[in-house]
């Protein structure tokens, strides 16, 4: 996965190749940047409804805040494929109307 080459700006966009997230099976090479989300849904790439957030631990792990499903997700590829899995969802391990 590439990251920006300077944090606040879009450069990994502009070079180097872009991936999508096929959950639980990989990255998906993404051939048109400018075609993207039509790209990777096609592709099959696991699909976050308004991710408002992100940021990553000493372990390397994205934590990102999905807005649209109330949750904070953890997203970690440090093994042969990528792994998610909810770190806080509205209803499940905290409450409901306490998470927003």
């Amino acid at each position: 996965m590439k990251l920006p080459a300077r944090p606040g700006t879009a450069d990994g966009l502009t070079e180097g190749k872009l991936y999508a997230l096929k959950a639980g099976e990989g990255w998906l090479e993404i051939a048109d940047p400018a075609n993207a989300r039509k790209e990777a849904i096609e592709k099959g790439a696991t699909l976050f409804n308004r991710p408002e957030d992100m940021e990553i631990d000493a372990q390397g792990r994205i934590y990102v805040a999905i807005t649209g499903e109330h949750r904070v997700i953890v997203l970690d590829d440090s093994g042969p494929k990528p792994r998610v899995w909810d770190f806080v969802k509205a209803g499940v391990n905290v409450p409901a109307g306490d998470f927003s």
